[in-house]
């Protein structure tokens, strides 16, 4: 018998983008302001998404993983409904009980075919540990985490109509397979369901898409315990069902679980058409995967998201490269065009690209998309067109630099917005270096020399350099890399979570560099937080002008104020965060920033313990670093704030 295979691949690295990872349904300051001013309309409100908002980084994410066939993001809207929000939240508390309830323990042990169901269930957990733990706030400003109830971000495809109904009144038992019976069916009859009468969700935008949706999907939150893991005792079996199908189909949750899980496959691969999945046997391999829950209060309607037919490729454009240089410069001389920063930002480095190319040459093949969509970049009247400018600021494939030489900018010099997870399937992947980790950033080199290992090494964005030789936004008489530091925040340090408990005894004994502690050590509860994947920070070496002297609610207002002005996302630092690139550039450097001298410190995201306090860190002096709190959202000069970028 071949050993049970099931590919370790169930989930993008996404959490990491969300604007607040530990409560990840909830949204960012600046969109959270703009669904308030919308008026409920049908018991919900529907606010746009632009490509500014850190929300539509996590979407087209998670949307390319699984990327629709010749399909592209037409709009997405952010869907709000108080009250299904605190169903949402109060039920993740129930679920956390019932799990580590006796009486609600998994069999699945005791079946057959449990070395596959193992083998299920070990992909679940990779599926929902980069979103574990969850917290959730309480009363009186507590914030309760859970280990136990375990959240994931899912895909359900449907059409507009019932995408309405699920936003006013929350999901229903809608039976799945509705759109498989063969012959005319009653719209508003659904089947039983393959897997159980319950609601349907999937971890890829392809399969939603593309069997069951008329152009509309929703991206929701969904909550469970551990799920039933469904399998197929033999493969081929279709028209049979396997033997989980068939004792599943049309009931409700199986013995005690809230939720199933099916990897599941096509009974026809080779058939791209084929819209009929089956459970994987112990020889196939999953395509994507289906969870099915049971009450309506496990999951949480969040984002709309229209999709549409993408625009057919002219494949004869013959453009010469001075041509399309030409054609860039107009645009950039366009009024609209200046008035939008991310845009003026895309076409200004295209053109420092096109610049240093043999202009009679005809445009590179992996350029041809981009003066595409460039051409139809504005309308009749001078106007952007916002679609096109969204496909210009997804990021294209690198343009071909001549052989290096002195002074010419690289292919590390690119600016992508927002970095690619895959190209689109119909073109032959033509992938960008890697680019190199600049000598100041604290890196895995620089972890390894003064604490250990920490594992993969995440990629910086392809234009890192040019962010750091950008001019700051925050001091513009500065560049970037002489007001920030770039620092990698890893996962793990030798196997051990990176915490600010853990840190606490690194800074100790360093393998290398300069030893301190933490004078003052208050962290709150927040001493045991980590991070569900290692990534980059850009943090502000001090806290930004006009902070001091300020509450919290008007700093935060100042970072983002800054943040709009210059096109780029920033925000507060999170506890761990600050301290980390605090103390690395102690131990490399020996230099204390957010010093005692004078005493300097920064707000975080966190709150201490159960009380409406704001945690901070600074006034570094030769006796350790500060971590305590802000008991009265102090104005005091001693209390600015930070900020930074996550890539």
């Amino acid at each position: 018998m071949n050993p049970p295979t099931i590919m370790p691949d169930p989930m993008p690295p996404i959490r990491q983008f969300l604007p607040n990872p530990e409560t990840p349904w909830l949204v960012s300051p600046q969109l959270f302001q703009r669904i308030q001013a919308t008026g409920i309309t049908d018991g919900y409100k529907k606010c746009p998404i632009t490509f500014n908002d850190p929300e539509w980084a996590f979407i087209l994410r998670y949307f390319e993983w699984k990327k629709p066939t010749n399909r592209c993001i037409k709009a997405v809207h952010c869907i709000h409904s108080p009250s299904a929000s605190q169903a949402f939240q109060a039920t993740i508390s129930t679920i956390d009980q019932q799990a580590q309830s006796p009486a609600f323990s998994p069999k699945w042990q005791q079946e057959e075919d449990a070395q596959l169901r193992q083998k299920v269930n070990q992909r679940w957990k990779a599926m929902t540990d980069p979103y574990s733990p969850v917290t959730v706030p309480g009363a009186n400003s507590r914030i309760d985490s859970y280990a136990h109830t375990k959240i994931l971000p899912l895909w359900h495809g449907t059409k507009a109509a019932i995408c309405h109904s699920i936003c006013q009144t929350g999901f229903t038992f809608f039976g799945k397979h509705q759109l498989l019976q063969e012959g005319k069916k009653d719209e508003n009859n659904t089947d039983t369901g393959y897997f159980g009468a319950g609601i349907y969700f999937t971890n890829s935008a392809r399969y939603a898409a593309e069997v069951y949706s008329d152009g509309n999907l929703l991206l929701a939150w969904v909550s469970m315990r551990e799920p039933y893991p469904v399998v197929a005792n033999a493969p081929n079996l279709y028209p049979d069902k396997p033997k989980d199908m068939r004792k599943l189909e049309g009931l409700g949750a199986y013995q005690n679980y809230n939720a199933h899980h099916i990897p599941i496959v096509s009974v026809k691969p080779d058939n791209p058409n084929c819209a009929i999945y089956y459970p994987c046997s112990q020889t196939e391999q999953p395509q994507c995967d289906e969870i099915v829950v049971f009450q309506p209060s496990q999951t949480l309607a969040r984002f709309w998201i229209e999709v549409e037919i993408e625009l057919a490729r002219s494949p004869e454009v013959q453009l010469t490269i001075g041509a399309f240089l030409q054609k860039v410069l107009d645009l950039l001389e366009a009024q609209a065009i200046q008035q939008d920063i991310g845009l003026a930002k895309a076409l200004e480095d295209k053109a420092n690209l096109l610049i240093i190319l043999d202009p009679n040459k005809t445009i590179p093949d992996q350029d041809a998309e981009f003066c595409r969509w460039a051409m139809q970049l504005l309308d009749s009247a001078g106007k952007v067109r916002t679609f096109v400018s969204k496909k210009l600021l997804i990021p294209q494939l690198p343009s071909s630099p001549p052989t290096p030489q002195a002074n010419i900018p690289t292919i590390q010099q690119q600016n992508f917005m927002i970095p690619q997870i895959i190209p689109a399937p119909v073109v032959q992947p033509i992938l960008p270096k890697v680019p190199q980790v600049p000598a100041t950033a604290f890196g895995k080199a620089k972890w390894n020399t003064h604490f250990g290992d920490i594992g993969q090494e995440p990629p910086l964005p392809a234009n890192i350099d040019q962010i750091l030789l950008s001019r700051c936004p925050f001091w513009p008489d500065k560049k970037v890399q002489d007001t920030h530091l770039l620092v990698l925040i890893p996962k793990t340090v030798n196997g051990q979570l990176l915490t600010l408990a853990n840190l606490a005894q690194w800074i100790k004994k360093p393998r290398r560099g300069n030893t301190t502690k933490f004078s003052q050590w208050h962290p709150g509860g927040n001493e045991n937080l980590s991070v569900a994947s290692s990534y980059w920070v850009l943090m502000t070496k001090d806290v930004l002008e006009g902070t001091r002297s300020k509450s919290y609610s008007d700093q935060t207002k100042i970072v983002s104020r800054f943040g709009q002005n210059a096109g780029i996302h920033y925000q507060p630092p999170k506890l761990l965060e600050a301290a980390v690139c605090i103390l690395t550039e102690h131990v490399s450097s020996g230099v204390r920033i957010y010093s005692d001298n004078p005493w300097t410190g920064t707000r975080c995201e966190e709150k201490y313990a159960n009380r409406p306090y704001q945690m901070l860190v600074g006034g570094f002096g030769a006796g350790g670093l500060v971590v305590g709190y802000d008991v009265y959202d102090c104005y005091g000069a001693d209390f600015g704030l930070s900020c930074l970028r996550r890539f």
